[in-house]
């Protein structure tokens, strides 16, 4: 049986991955299939109007970006390169989108519907890890902590509108489970219970979180 073009995509991504034993296990068609279906969420904030391309070209970028792309200049030839049937199964047919429609897509997406769909996605895929390699009889209950910590994009630091994005760390596992942009009108402090509310059971998990977050509401959260 021949590849699809979704394996296609998952075998090119992972070849790219630097350190692929650090990854929690292989990535399947069908849960490749919910990225798309995650991402498909995320509201189109294009006019119908002279709209020439879907927006499947979101599920290029992030594909794109997880091989490495870092420009729009990258992401554009990374989606020329790919062939016809591959970009089909992505949802993208027809002419390739070039890196000014792509910036022009990507600068008017909302962003926090975009983080939530990435978060919700890959949970679900820990979680499936997880159920896969449970133990009928654990030796020892292991405590999970997450730590709550923002952090300055470094490359747009000197730019107009600097990115501070607040995330949710998982210590064991090293992922970023969910995130939120903090506005250059506020700061972190308001976002904390916003980042949370995005991990569906915080049962009996332990929340590490610096100076800054020591604040009696949060402390209530």
């Amino acid at each position: 049986m021949s590849p699809s073009p979704i394996t296609a995509v998952i075998d090119e991504l992972a070849g790219q991955i630097p350190d692929r034993a650090s990854s929690p296990g292989s990535v399947t068609d069908s849960e490749w299939t919910g990225l798309c279906e995650a991402l498909a969420l995320v509201p189109d904030p294009r006019r119908r109007r002279g709209v020439r391309y879907p927006f499947a070209v979101l599920t290029i970028v992030v594909c794109a970006m997880l091989s490495g792309a870092r420009s729009f200049a990258a992401i554009g030839e990374w989606v020329a390169d790919l062939p016809a049937d591959t970009r089909a199964g992505l949802g993208l047919t027809g002419r390739i989108p070039g890196a000014v429609t792509i910036w022009r897509v990507l600068v008017r997406v909302d962003r926090a519907a975009l983080e939530a769909a990435i978060g919700a996605w890959i949970r679900a895929r820990l979680d499936a890890v997880d159920t896969a390699a449970h133990q009928p009889t654990p030796r020892r209950r292991v405590r999970r902590v997450l730590a709550v910590d923002g952090k300055a994009m470094r490359a747009t630091r000197h730019g107009a509108h600097p990115v501070h994005l607040l995330g949710v760390l998982d210590h064991t596992r090293g992922v970023v489970l969910a995130q939120v942009d903090v506005d250059e009108k506020t700061n972190e402090i308001p976002l904390f219970s916003t980042a949370l509310d995005q991990i569906p059971d915080l049962t009996d998990v332990l929340i590490t979180a610096d100076a800054m977050h020591a604040q009696t509401a949060h402390a209530d959260y």
